[in-house]
């Protein structure tokens, strides 16, 4: 009985973080965050790169959420929907920080 008491609660916990990580608040502060990221990495990496390209994109469609965040009908938008829209902001997160280990040492002289 207190297995499934705590099975309940447990369920329910998840739940709810679940909940939390899919609020527009959430989505804004992430997007934020990889727009930053974009623009650093824009900086450092060598210009007419392949990986340049991606991080544009990458920019482009990060905007573009933002602009459905502030609109009312992202509320609405189904949870899973919601839920592969955070699995792929991380995914794009994860590729800008690779990225950005492929920049060069700005200088030739070891450290």
């Amino acid at each position: 009985m207190f297995n499934r008491l705590k099975k309940l609660l447990q369920q329910h916990q998840e739940k709810k973080e679940l909940k939390k990580s899919i609020e527009p608040l959430e989505f804004q502060k992430m997007a934020q965050e990889i727009l930053i990221m974009a623009e650093v990495a824009t900086q450092i990496l060598p210009k007419h790169n392949q990986v340049q390209i991606r991080i544009k994109k990458i920019k482009q469609d990060v905007e573009k959420l933002q602009v459905l965040i502030q609109n009312k009908e992202f509320k609405k938008l189904p949870i899973n929907t919601r839920v592969e829209l955070r699995h792929s902001l991380e995914a794009a997160k994860v590729l800008l920080e690779e990225s950005m280990h492929l920049a060069l040492p700005p200088t030739n002289l070891l450290q």
